[in-house]
């Protein structure tokens, strides 16, 4: 690496190191939890299950409110992971580690392609030029270790929403934009769904240094539906503008449906979770990680004390 001039990333690509939530007052908070609850009303059972009792700031919207108001009750893993998911018939979803449709796959090798070269780009004299050594390798590198399921996200659940009535796909001459909100509706909800069944998965296997990758291929209709930029009316589409919006609106969607409500339920210090880009977008999720540990402290043990 010592041609840095030529590399794709640089130190200021960082997948850890997310700044936390903005705080809130004690009525917004209540206001937001009535509305995140209210409007995932289905998915109460999943999560009174991940909740931690002591902790949670949210118990009074997960009663159940066919029951007494006193009503907070827990379902074991059996429960969650029951008979009623094997069908399908509860929102959340058992799902396979990895994708097995080519496609996919083709994806996922692409975005890990990608994952490594970041890593191959760190700048080695830069970063001891900043006293800074090996860390940031060491950081971004637990992490990629630290992922042991990986999926992939695409619009093809809505693939045909946004076809003209005439059976054209072509999108260019659609001025209607509700014509595509559905599409993006539908999107989001399979991602929030896709995102919750795999953080309650790890939750109830209870491994450390585990974590899910969700990759979010990159598609023309996301930015537009979520954030319109100026100027597209007139059909002019920056490309890179398209990509940071992207990110934008992906970390926005991290924080306002995994970060905070998992903070609501006690258990933020399980997770580290964001929203990051390698060539295409994705959310990692990250069960108990480890720090790095302190090799100053374990050399200079004696060999009772040292246990690798």
């Amino acid at each position: 690496n010592n041609n840095n001039n030529n590399n794709k990333y640089s130190l200021r690509d960082k997948s850890y190191g997310i700044a936390p939530l903005p705080l809130q007052t004690f009525q917004e908070a209540r206001d937001s939890m009535s509305l995140f609850f209210r409007t995932h009303e289905e998915w109460k059972p999943l999560f009174r299950h991940v909740s931690d009792e002591h902790e949670s700031l949210a118990q009074s919207f997960l009663r159940d409110d066919a029951s007494s108001s006193s009503s907070y009750y827990y379902y074991s893993d059996r429960g969650i992971w029951g008979i009623s998911t094997m069908e399908g018939k509860t929102p959340w979803k058992l799902l396979p580690s990895k994708p097995t449709d080519p496609s996919h796959l083709n994806i996922l090798s692409d975005f890990l392609d990608e994952w490594q070269t970041s890593l191959l780009d760190i700048p080695v004299d830069a970063l001891v030029k900043e006293g800074s050594n090996d860390l940031h390798f060491l950081e971004e590198g637990r992490r990629t270790i630290a992922v042991t399921r990986f999926h992939v996200h695409t619009l093809e659940v809505v693939a045909d929403v946004n076809a003209n009535s005439d059976g054209n796909d072509d999108k260019s001459n659609n001025d209607d934009d509700n014509n595509n909100y559905y599409g993006m509706e539908e999107w989001e909800n399979e991602l929030f769904a896709k995102c919750w069944s795999e953080m309650a998965h790890l939750m109830s296997q209870d491994s450390s240094d585990t974590g899910s990758l969700i990759v979010l291929p990159s598609h023309p209709d996301i930015v537009p539906l979520s954030r319109r930029s100026s100027g597209e009316e007139d059909g002019i589409r920056n490309e890179e503008e398209d990509e940071n919006e992207l990110l934008s609106y992906l970390q926005s969607f991290v924080d306002d449906n995994l970060r905070r409500p998992i903070q609501w339920l006690g258990r933020q210090d399980d997770w580290e979770i964001v929203a990051f880009k390698r060539g295409n977008g994705a959310i990692r999720m990250l069960y108990k990680l480890s720090d790095i540990p302190d090799l100053g402290e374990r050399d200079s043990g004696n060999d009772e004390q040292i246990r690798l």
